[in-house]
């Protein structure tokens, strides 16, 4: 199960990657979104997960409680996301639709009978709470990010020619 949780992260990882490149590479807005957000996509992957994992072999009330309360605890990162001005809301709610898939296809695989020692929620549950509630410093990819999306503007036709913009789905059929 690690390595589907692995599998998991990485393609939301990369769900939410590929478009922060590509649209500040270009210097494009889509929908008004310039960067989708990955704090609130690993969020959803992360607390979404967790509830997976800990609904797995709960009560059918046990289950919707645990999705309420996440639920809960989501929107209220969302909202404080755009409250405060980090990311647009539709910028917000990309983040929430990658984090949502993650989840999703990691649901779909799990297996109950593959649940680790339940020895380990207490001390996962503190560590989770605690690196929401206190960060002590913001890590970001995004440096990273913009210099990919710089070297790619440069080095591949992701953007067009010109000022004309490629559509990524273009620039692939392109290739065949």
């Amino acid at each position: 199960m690690a390595l589907l949780w692995l599998t998991t992260v990485a393609a939301v990882g990369i769900l939410t990657a590929v478009p922060k490149i590509w649209l500040d590479a270009c210097h494009l807005s889509l929908w008004n979104i310039h960067s989708p957000s990955g704090g609130v996509s690993f969020s959803v992957i992360a607390y979404g997960g967790a509830a997976v994992v800990m609904a797995a072999a709960a009560r059918v009330w046990q289950r919707v409680l645990i999705a309420g309360l996440v639920s809960l605890w989501l929107a209220s990162l969302v909202a404080g996301i755009i409250v405060n001005h980090v990311h647009t809301p539709q910028e917000a709610v990309a983040g929430l639709l990658f984090g949502a898939l993650g989840v999703r296809g990691f649901a779909r695989f799990y297996r109950a009978e593959t649940r680790p020692s339940m020895r380990w929620f207490v001390p996962c549950a503190v560590v989770l709470v605690w690196l929401a509630i206190y960060p002590p410093a913001h890590h970001s990819l995004e440096p990273l990010l913009t210099r990919i999306g710089r070297w790619s503007a440069a080095h591949a036709p992701i953007c067009g020619v010109g000022d004309t913009p490629v559509r990524p789905i273009d620039w692939a059929l392109k290739q065949y």
